[in-house]
């Protein structure tokens, strides 16, 4: 594969997740960046706690088809801890 060709893939790579992560936002209200506090104590406890869930089913489940969106989720939560940490 070209640099090029490898350059595209990476962008619509991205494309794709923008377009999840934008859609998930709108799904769930924002609530990562401004949730209820029923049971975390704050919103950087909320994001880690996903990343953790998420890396524990890579490591029990293996890296395939079924965790194909775990891994997509897992970006998005990282991009959104990514975010909190500019604030």
């Amino acid at each position: 594969m070209t640099l090029e060709e490898t350059n595209k893939k990476i962008e619509q790579e991205f494309d794709r997740i923008k377009a999840i992560v934008l859609q998930k936002n709108i799904d769930y209200g924002n609530s990562l960046h401004n949730p209820i506090q029923v049971f975390q104590k704050n919103k950087l406890e909320g994001i880690l706690g996903r990343i953790d869930d998420k890396l524990n089913r890579i490591k029990a489940v293996g890296i395939g088809d079924k965790t194909e969106d775990t891994i997509d989720d897992l970006i998005g939560y990282l991009i959104h801890l990514n975010i909190l940490k500019k604030l």
